[in-house]
């Protein structure tokens, strides 16, 4: 069941109408068993197994984490943390290391890379007595919440369990409702009319890899990075919107990560929660900044690493966290004592950008290194064929495999990412514009519904 489907869409509208019905005839104490067995539900739709082990997860954290409270002890912390990485570690590590999976037609359960990091995070700030006293189903709804429970938003505890205490005080107004119903359906419309898309175009030419022309070896690194922004801010947009329409605020993950300046404000726009987790435990628990540039600059390092490899079991995404690894440390050298000229740096960061994701979706390194010469060291220089034709240059269009739909979509979603207002930025307006480009994408998207694919963090 995943959010682009119209078996979600049912699902979703039942679900609110139940919550709805229990709000206006004042049973509030079945509001949090309803989102419980609604979480059940979706979750169990793709594998009962994998959610008795989320359960069973979730409850041995519950338990380490009262533990913790009561008596804080590093050993333990150390203990628990272990122990709670070690479902993450066994599930997507081990069967790459091995080349076999431990249960057949699976390769990881979904969301294992999400909760994981939330259950951490929750073990960290028990040991440190953060957050209010909560009971075993308000936490059991920290980390199964069925709206961001498969790719994020990474949520903080402190954060969502007073918001799950509320869910029945709380008063949900009309325009609350209908801005969380909004933001769904722009999300929709990024997916099944954006992403999906593009997505064919950008598979055909990363199969052949070793016949891109400059050209197609172009089309197929900005496809891909409009093809994953799309998709991924879609599905955050949906996650954020549904939950909205609960009464529940998720944290914002994206800020129009490609207008950024530098690479460490690309971070700070990109998967938003991932960056603040490993800022909140990992860099500042390290050190941070308190013991010198070199101390920072090793604690970036190895957090880049460290967001690489959780990506992915493979060497393209270690690959492509130290090459960010790198950057990062670069700029965070670099920006001591020069600034580059804002334009200028936009263009090396996204440049830079789009040639790290051109490693994240290769099938191999030998493909991602087969793709980046052919876009850096070409044979021969070619392009676009209706660009050639523009410019009376027909033979420049030579070996093209890229049709001139991946262009056409390439200059169009560029522009939109690079002049057009974010989701958020779009709700604020809260125009006459924002109410007719909302009703377009719901139009859009319920008729595409049918046509839909997987989301790509979903393999994360």
């Amino acid at each position: 069941m995943i959010f682009s489907s119209w078996e979600f869409v049912v699902f979703s509208i039942a679900v609110l109408m139940l919550f709805f019905m229990l709000r206006w005839t004042n049973q509030h104490k079945g509001l949090l068993p309803l989102l419980l067995l609604a979480s059940a539900v979706f979750y169990a739709s793709w594998s009962i197994v994998f959610y008795a082990l989320l359960v069973t997860y979730a409850v041995l954290g519950y338990l380490a984490g009262k533990r913790l409270r009561k008596s804080p002890s590093k050993r333990f912390l150390a203990l628990s943390v272990l122990l709670g990485l070690s479902p993450l570690l066994v599930f997507k590590y081990l069967p790459w290391l091995t080349g076999r999976s431990l249960i057949e037609g699976y390769i990881i359960p979904l969301g294992i890379s999400f909760y994981t990091f939330q259950q951490i995070g929750y073990l960290v700030d028990s040991f440190h007595r953060k957050g209010a006293d909560h009971s075993l189903k308000e936490y059991l709804l920290f980390l199964t919440f069925f709206p961001q429970l498969i790719a994020g938003p990474i949520v903080n505890n402190k954060q969502m369990i007073p918001q799950y205490r509320a869910i029945g005080t709380t008063p949900i107004p009309f325009n609350l409702l209908s801005t969380g119903i909004a933001i769904f359906f722009i999300g929709l419309f990024k997916k099944v009319v954006i992403a999906d898309n593009i997505a064919p175009h950008v598979d055909l030419l990363f199969e052949v890899p070793g016949e891109l022309s400059f050209s197609d070896a172009w089309a197929a690194a900005l496809g891909y990075t409009c093809q994953l922004y799309f998709d991924f801010s879609g599905y955050t947009d949906m996650a954020i919107g549904i939950a909205m329409c609960f009464g529940i605020q998720l944290p914002d993950n994206f800020n129009s990560p490609y207008k950024s300046r530098s690479i460490s404000e690309f971070w700070r726009r990109w998967h938003i929660t991932l960056g603040a987790f490993f800022k909140e435990y990992v860099y500042i628990p390290l050190g941070g900044n308190r013991f010198g540039v070199h101390r920072s600059v090793a604690l970036v390092i190895l957090i880049a690493v460290i967001s690489g490899i959780w990506h992915g079991a493979g060497l393209t995404f270690f690959v492509w966290g130290c090459a960010h690894a790198c950057a990062l440390a670069i700029h965070k050298l670099w920006s001591y004592r020069y600034r580059l000229p804002p334009l200028l740096g936009i263009v090396i960061t996204f440049v830079f950008v789009v040639s790290t994701w051109v490693i994240f979706r290769a099938n191999s390194m030998d493909d991602a290194l087969v793709i980046l010469h052919a876009m850096y060291f070409p044979a021969e220089l070619n392009v676009p064929s209706l660009l050639a034709h523009k410019i009376a240059l027909p033979s420049l269009a030579v070996g093209n495999i890229a049709d001139d739909g991946i262009w056409m979509l390439n200059i169009m979603l560029l522009i939109v990412v690079f002049y057009c207002q974010n989701t958020r930025e779009l709700i604020r307006c809260n125009n006459r514009n924002t109410l007719v480009f909302s009703y377009g994408a719901t139009l859009c998207s319920v008729l595409m519904l049918g046509y839909s694919t997987e989301f790509l963090y979903f393999d994360f």
